[in-house]
Order: structure tokens, then sequence, then C-alpha cells
């Protein structure tokens, strides 16, 4: 047993001397150092410093919806028809796409529809925008009770995701 350290010892002692396990040695870390900087170095340079502006097409069935369409740098599009606005997300000519239902007074539920995408997106800004956006119209010119109960929860957001067709994903709100 005792040759078996005695062995061990002077491998141990050969390995550490060696110029080469020295080297790698402080390599290795170094070269992860230099990876953690790039990441931040790349995401900095790639992160906008200065907000783009926006636009945000909808459908509004209640006929309310038609002016304060200028949101600071997001613009509402309004259009006709689902299909259509449906079509001009898929195309890239709006961002976002709401779906204001005829029964948007008493319920409040507002549909985003958006393009199938991986993982979970929280996209509060624009949320907040919209809330703004139905508030300014809510409350421009004669405002009724059911309005002003409006205002104080302007939108309860059901989601609908489209795939390349434009056609659900999964269960389609839109059908109330």
């Amino acid at each position: 047993m005792n040759k078996t350290l005695v062995v061990g010892r002077r491998e141990l002692t050969s390995t550490i001397g060696r110029t080469s396990f020295k080297i790698m040695t402080a390599i290795v870390p170094a070269l992860g150092l230099l990876a953690v900087i790039a990441v931040f170095i790349f995401q900095a340079v790639n992160t906008e410093d200065t907000p783009k502006e926006k636009t945000i097409g909808y459908v509004d069935a209640t006929q309310t919806f038609d002016s304060a369409q200028e949101q600071g740098l997001v613009t509402f599009r309004l259009y006709d028809d689902q299909e259509v606005a449906t079509k001009a997300l898929l195309d890239g000519d709006i961002e976002q796409l709401y779906i204001i239902l005829p029964n948007y007074l008493e319920t409040g539920v507002v549909v985003e529809v958006k393009r199938e995408e991986r993982g979970v997106s929280i996209d509060t800004s624009s949320t907040a925008t919209l809330r703004r956006f139905l508030v300014d119209n809510l409350l421009e010119g004669a405002v009724s009770e059911q309005q002003i109960e409006r205002v104080g929860q302007p939108v309860d957001l059901a989601t609908v995701e489209v795939d390349e067709d434009g056609t659900p994903v999964e269960d389609d709100p839109l059908n109330v």
C-alpha cells in the first residue's frame, strides 16, 4: 500500500509540474470568462435603446373605437374585416391584431390574434397602450353607465394563435 501512495504522489507531482497542465489550467477559465463577456457585449450592441414606431391593427365590431388612433409611437389601424386584418398580421403589415367583440361594452373581452410562437411572450407595454386607446375612445363625447364601468376595467383579453394559413391553432374565442 505504501508503494501505491509513492507512485500516486509521483504521478500527481509530475502531471502538475508539466507546463502544458499549467497552461490548460489557466486557459479553460479564461476562455469561459471571454465567452461570458462576448455574450454581454453582443446583447448590449443588439439592444435597441430607442423605442420604435409600431402599428397595431384592430377590428371594431361595436363601431365605437374610431378616434384616438395615435397613442405615442403606436398607431392603431382600423380594419373592417377580420380576415383582411389577419392577412395583414401574417404579411407583417401590422405587429399585433385585436378584435373588439360586439358585446365588448358588456363583457370587456378583446381578442388578441397573434402568430403562433414558441415559448411564452409577455408584452405588457402593448396591453397598456391598448387600455389607453380603449379608454380614450370610451370617454370621448357622451359617456353612458356601461362606458363608465368599462373605464375601470377596459379589457379582458383572450388570445387566438393562428398558423401560417390564418387558421386558429386552438379553441377560437371569436365564436361567442
